[in-house]
């Protein structure tokens, strides 16, 4: 049950992730963010080391801010290198529709972070109201998440109560994100800023009590992604800039 919950809330980060903005209440979306959006495969040098991907992260804190044993200063690279392996591995693609629905295509069939036992992913399309999204304007967006039905469906309700109401603390009014459009409208770079991390980090102790403790689930790096989500509150706190998102392409 655990690595089903896992799975679960690493959807709904994955899908808060995705939006658009818009400054009226028209029923179709016209913006160049619509459309599918394709996470790009891990990008590796000539010695399979991961130099990019799907993910992008900048913080900055002082230097006595730890995760764990980590420095923050080194969280960014390892977050770029794990969530380039991971993320391809758990969502393929994630459709915005001109209606304001968000479509993701996901596989809950497992993760393979050292590339010893290589997983397939059994791909699935979520529900198409499971999530919606409000443009804003400049570069702004929110997000609305239909948690109750999302709970339903996967019959976790019992099992997550406390992060539940955290997530429903925060996602009641939309999630803000922040989007920039590059290469003639090609690509994208979707991101979450200091102040919905910090509102997101407070989260971390009872986030770290769903991932399972199955070594297949998350592997070697089970106990210490654990330690992490223990430490955000804390690591927040300190924190003076934060970035985190997703490399996307049409």
């Amino acid at each position: 049950m655990k690595k089903n919950l896992f799975f679960l809330f690493a959807l709904i980060c994955s899908m808060s992730l995705f939006t658009a903005c818009s400054d009226d209440d028209d029923d179709k979306i016209k913006d160049p963010v619509i459309g599918t959006w394709k996470v790009p495969a891990v990008e590796l040098d000539e010695n399979n080391s991961v130099i990019g991907g799907s993910v992008f992260m900048t913080w900055e804190a002082p230097e006595d801010t730890y995760l764990s044993f980590l420095p923050v200063s080194a969280i960014p690279s390892l977050a770029i290198q794990m969530g380039s392996v991971i993320l391809p591995q758990v969502l393929q693609d994630v459709t915005l529709s001109a209606d304001g629905n968000i479509v993701a295509t996901y596989s809950s069939a497992g993760i393979d972070l050292l590339g010893e036992k290589p997983i397939t992913p059994v791909w699935e399309t979520s529900p198409a109201d499971y999530a919606t999204f409000k443009l804003q304007g400049n570069g702004k967006m929110l997000l609305f998440l239909n948690l109750e039905k999302i709970i339903a469906d996967a019959n976790t309700k019992a099992d997550i109560t406390t992060v539940i109401s955290q997530l429903l603390e925060l996602v009641k009014n939309g999630i803000p994100v922040n989007y920039a459009l590059s290469n003639n409208n090609e690509e994208v770079k979707i991101f979450i800023d200091k102040e919905l991390m910090t509102t997101i980090a407070a989260m971390g102790p009872a986030i770290a009590e769903l991932i399972p403790d199955d070594p297949d689930a998350l592997g070697s790096f089970g106990p210490m992604i654990k330690a992490i989500l223990g430490d955000l509150p804390t690591a927040m706190s300190k924190t003076t800039k934060f970035e985190l998102g997703l490399n996307l392409k049409k």
